[in-house]
């Protein structure tokens, strides 16, 4: 009898990992993932670590682009193109930016939607 709720359980689960990234969790944490990912190739290209606070100038500016993209109705939010979006972030080496771009730029859509992640990275 336990095995039957337990796989229920697992399969719910299952299924809601399948289905991507909530939004709210996208919001939460893709500007301190993106932000430390572009600060860490900032300092292997200069060959040292930078003490500048980039990291957190960086993060305000991907918190107000999220910001922008979650009050423009004509932009659509793609649960599995975030989660793509996350995995590409901890993946992607620092010369190959495009690839981060194009993944990420493809989480928020649309015929309307004049907004792209793309263009902040």
């Amino acid at each position: 009898m336990l095995s039957t709720p337990l796989s229920l359980a697992f399969a719910l689960l299952s299924s809601l990992i399948a289905c991507g990234t909530p939004q709210e969790t996208f919001e939460e944490e893709f500007p301190a993932e993106i932000c430390a990912w572009a600060e860490s190739c900032a300092s292997t290209d200069t060959g040292e670590g930078s003490s500048d606070p980039l990291e957190a100038t960086c993060e305000e500016a991907a918190v107000a682009t999220l910001t922008a993209f979650a009050g423009d109705d004509t932009c659509t939010y793609d649960a599995a193109q975030a989660a793509a979006c996350m995995d590409a972030i901890a993946a992607t080496a620092c010369d190959d930016e495009t690839t981060l771009a194009d993944t990420c730029a493809a989480v928020y859509t649309g015929d309307a939607c004049n907004l792209t992640i793309g263009d902040y990275l």
